[in-house]
């Protein structure tokens, strides 16, 4: 925001304000990592020169239903029974939900 002001140059008394925030703000960060020095990377990000702003990681969509609107895999479905809902797909009013995955170790059995 105070670039954007920089570069517009309309509000003075705003950017002069923001400049005045901004300054408090790093002023309390290094007395705060004076006092605390191990907590430096909490307080400040680890970035080299001219890197630009990491972007936010998205959340793939999961593709659990076909063209059809049904569920790929019926049997994970926590409302799948092989006779009365062989689909797999929830009553109405429900949300659908999938079974958790349980891997089992093995080794652990000897």
């Amino acid at each position: 925001m105070i670039k954007e002001l920089e570069e517009s140059r309309e509000d003075a008394s705003k950017l002069a304000e923001l400049k005045g925030e901004l300054e408090k703000i790093n002023k309390r960060k290094a007395e705060y990592v004076a006092e605390h020095p191990e907590a430096r990377r909490l307080v400040y990000r680890r970035r080299k020169q001219g890197e630009p702003e990491p972007e936010l990681p998205t959340k793939k969509p999961r593709n659990m239903f076909d063209k059809n609107g049904l569920p790929r895999h019926p049997e994970r479905s926590i409302y799948y029974d092989p006779v009365m809902n062989k689909y797999g797909v929830a009553p109405p009013g429900m949300p659908y939900m999938e079974r958790r995955r349980f891997i089992l170790n093995h080794s652990s059995f000897k």
